[in-house]
């Protein structure tokens, strides 16, 4: 096992504090309070950033000179039978100095320690005044095995020198049709490690990879209006992965954003959907795996769409859904969470039925099970980041009743014959959004056509599907049986995490679309420049 002087510094630091006092009196009582749990994170990042717009290279950072580093504290003070009052803190912008990290960890600990027990006698206050109406405020700790991993360091590969030439040259060719505004690329890559230590003897020392590509470009329609067109290639496995992929990509753009320009508009209005494998990944990923069957969230009851729901039928029988931390070579792939616990596959939905809930340590004391290892957040301290929680992996949707992908859009003109309907639609995107409170879900097309009886297609831009998961997701008639791959990073309160689905094409028949009002702009008063 390799030896590391960042987790020695952090082992040393919490048998410390450990066993550090704080008196206080309640009723003139003195009562004696000590930690019952410290953890302490710390992560490093090299990244590196290169933007290119019509061409030319507007920021290039050089080979992984912009790095950041932060590290988290964690305290629980209280009883096991009431719960803990808990404090987490984190801290970024740090230098990469042993003695600094050591003595700012130390100075933050005595903090963090008083503001734990305040919110210790804080949940005692509120529970005795409002138990009926909030419940338990209190954090627990689920009694799960304790782990100890030590990972070698990855070897750092600068993003290679042809693919940023392979960008210059396709952005600066597509910025000069006349119908493109700008072309825009951004080439990021991000080498993490991360340490994680607890009082319960937890140890991990692990690292990965981020490397993705992102393509965008503003098109002009032909009646003047704006269309942003964007695609995204992800990879955890290195730069000749999102190589193999992007060639393809960038051959097939110009006909998207030139069928794009001639696009029309939808009528906002109710039409059977044909949706695409990554579309059927996006919608299951955001309206369940999301936050919805986030333990946390219905713990502290900000989602209910799925609460005392277990054992229940939510889906059609023939789906299931998986999440799998450790699927091997999944975009989503992670050995331990952000608690130190090890990612577990959970079958959620069975045959159509709720079996189980993403948990961190605390939900799954609420629903008395051990944490199958989802907690999980991006960055430490940021203007993003926050507390980990319960988020999904690598999501695969299966289906037990399934066509040639090719009948789907057979049985959706049939479909539409049968209802006098006058198209249906196909829909293809990973972009989507749900809102946790409410339930809505949006989902945002990337390619769309209207598909009409006699086989006619018409490409079609500036909607939205507007729905909730209760009146979409039961709907699924059938599925496609092929299964198509979608990365992509999810965002939350805890942060960007890389994630997955896997899934099939679905024909629902009655999906709300919304139309958006375009975005007009004036004709150029002169042509373009050409070369």
């Amino acid at each position: 096992m390799t030896d590391d002087k960042i987790l020695a510094v952090m082992e040393n630091t919490i048998n410390r504090w450990m066993d550090v006092k704080q008196k206080l009196y309640i009723i003139n009582k003195e009562i004696i309070a000590k930690p019952h749990f410290i953890s302490l994170s710390y992560k490093e990042a090299d990244v590196k950033t290169i933007d290119i717009l019509n061409g030319a290279i507007v920021n290039n950072n050089g080979n992984f000179n912009d790095s950041k580093t932060g590290y988290s504290i964690n305290v629980m003070i209280g009883d096991k039978k009431q719960g803990y009052g808990s404090r987490w803190e984190a801290y970024d912008h740090l230098p990469r100095d042993l003695e600094v990290l050591e003595n700012l960890i130390d100075d933050k600990m005595d903090h963090v320690l008083k503001s734990a027990l305040v919110s210790y006698i804080s949940n005692i206050k509120d529970i005795i005044r409002v138990k009926q109406e909030r419940g338990n405020k209190f954090s627990q700790l689920s009694n799960d095995p304790v782990a100890v991993y030590i990972e070698e360091k990855l070897n750092q590969k600068p993003i290679p020198e042809n693919l940023i030439l392979t960008l210059k040259n396709w952005t600066k060719k597509i910025s000069k049709l006349d119908y493109v505004d700008e072309s825009h690329s951004i080439l990021y890559s991000e080498h993490d490690s991360r340490r994680f230590v607890d009082s319960q003897g937890r140890k991990i020392l692990d690292h990965s990879f981020l490397g993705k590509v992102i393509l965008t470009i503003d098109i002009r329609h032909n009646k003047n209006f704006e269309i942003p067109f964007g695609q995204s290639i992800y990879s955890a496995k290195g730069w000749d992965d999102i190589n193999q992929k992007l060639e393809d990509i960038l051959s097939e753009i110009p006909k998207d954003i030139e069928q794009l320009r001639n696009a029309s508009i939808p009528t906002s209005d109710q039409y059977p959907v044909v949706f695409s494998a990554v579309s059927v990944g996006t919608i299951f990923h955001e309206t369940s795996g999301g936050h919805n069957l986030s333990g946390r969230y219905i713990k502290k009851g900000f989602s209910t769409t799925f609460k005392n729901q277990l054992n229940k039928k939510i889906f059609p029988e023939f789906i299931t859904v998986v999440d799998d931390p450790q699927k091997k070579g999944a975009f989503g792939f992670y050995r331990f969470d952000e608690e130190g616990i090890e990612g577990k596959r959970v079958v959620l939905v069975e045959n159509g039925v709720l079996r189980n809930y993403i948990l961190d340590r605390d939900s799954a004391v609420y629903f008395g099970k051990l944490s199958n290892g989802h907690s999980r957040g991006e960055w430490l301290c940021d203007e993003h980041a926050s507390l980990p929680e319960p988020r999904v992996g690598n999501l695969e949707i299966i289906s037990s009743n399934s066509v040639p992908d090719e009948e789907l859009v057979e049985i959706l003109k049939k479909y539409c014959i049968e209802n006098n309907i006058e198209c249906g639609l196909y829909i293809d995107t990973d972009e989507g959004e749900v809102d946790v409170d409410t339930s809505e879900f949006h989902l945002y097309p990337h390619k769309a056509w209207k598909i009409f009886p006699d086989g006619r297609r018409e490409r079609i831009t500036n909607f939205y599907v507007a729905t909730y998961p209760y009146n979409l997701l039961k709907q699924i008639v059938v599925t496609g049986n092929s299964y198509k791959t979608r990365r992509g990073i999810c965002d939350a309160e805890s942060g960007l995490i890389p994630t997955q689905e896997i899934a099939p094409a679905a024909f629902i028949p009655r999906v709300t679309i919304q139309a958006e009002e375009p975005k007009i702009e004036t004709k150029r008063l002169l042509e373009k420049l050409k070369d």
